[in-house]
């Protein structure tokens, strides 16, 4: 079986890779911008961004209004 390193895996991806380079980068997380408006999730709510890592989602719910 392989012995594929996880950790180091990771490390090396954010270690050599520029920000736009990866394949989850979004200047605007407009999917998730589209369901907290269309569904009115109130400001007040507690919101989760599983797995953002260097997302700007929370950068753009800030500027909702």
């Amino acid at each position: 079986m392989n012995d594929f390193n996880k950790q180091e895996h990771w490390e090396t991806i954010y270690k050599t890779k520029n920000l736009k380079e990866v394949s989850w980068y979004q200047k605007t997380p407009k999917i998730s911008l589209d369901f907290i408006t269309n569904f009115k999730i109130p400001k007040t709510a507690k919101i989760i961004d599983v797995g953002g890592g260097d997302s700007f989602f929370v950068d753009h719910l800030l500027n909702l209004t």
